[in-house]
């Protein structure tokens, strides 16, 4: 949310925000904005910022979730979408 004050209010001054626990034991967090910009994770952390996707791939990847940007076809938005294990994953 803060990603979406910061850099999307200009063109989405509203944005949506969901919580879910799908069927298959998996919470489903996803935070969608009308701003057409669609961010990529970076490969480095950098001095200008930027880190925000960076970071939660990481630790989503760390927890054997998925993160990832969908388009939001709807306001021509994106969707920013988490999806984590809610059972603890065999090592």
């Amino acid at each position: 949310m803060a990603n979406v004050v910061r850099h999307a209010a200009v063109l989405s001054p509203t944005a949506a925000v969901t919580l879910a626990v799908e069927e298959q034991a998996t919470l489903v967090l996803a935070v969608a904005d009308a701003h057409p910009f669609k961010p990529n994770p970076l490969p480095a952390a950098h001095d200008l910022g930027g880190r925000g996707l960076l970071l939660v791939d990481a630790l989503v990847r760390e927890v054997h979730g998925l993160a990832e940007v969908l388009p939001e076809t709807i306001t021509g938005g994106k969707r920013i979408t988490i999806r984590l294990p809610l059972a603890p994953v065999a090592a």
